[in-house]
């Protein structure tokens, strides 16, 4: 399984990404059960992350991907959030700013 996290206001770019998850998917021959969107209402909200991914993320989750508003190298709670991803959830995370999908 994979999940996308993201807020709300970014669902079609969420929705875009994970589309193009399935496609990279089906062309490589990589099998997944599914894909979840989790959303949230605010990113810098880190006790509503950080609950959604306890919630969200368990041993049948291989990887994940967290959709951030912000600037190359400025994505808004990049670094608390992979900090969190390394030391509490050890599931395999990537981050994706919204103006690169």
């Amino acid at each position: 399984n994979i999940v996308i996290f993201g807020e709300k206001k970014n669902q079609s770019e969420i929705r875009k990404l994970k589309e193009m998850l399935k496609n990279v998917c089906d062309y490589y021959s990589v099998d997944f059960e599914q894909i979840f969107e989790v959303y949230f209402d605010n990113i810098r909200n880190e006790q509503d992350l950080y609950q959604k991914a306890n919630e969200n993320l368990n041993p049948s989750v291989s990887l994940c991907f967290w959709v951030l508003p912000g600037k190359k190298n400025a994505g808004i709670n990049y670094d608390k959030i992979k900090r969190f991803m390394v030391n509490e959830l050890p599931v395999p995370s990537q981050m994706i700013l919204t103006s690169t999908i």
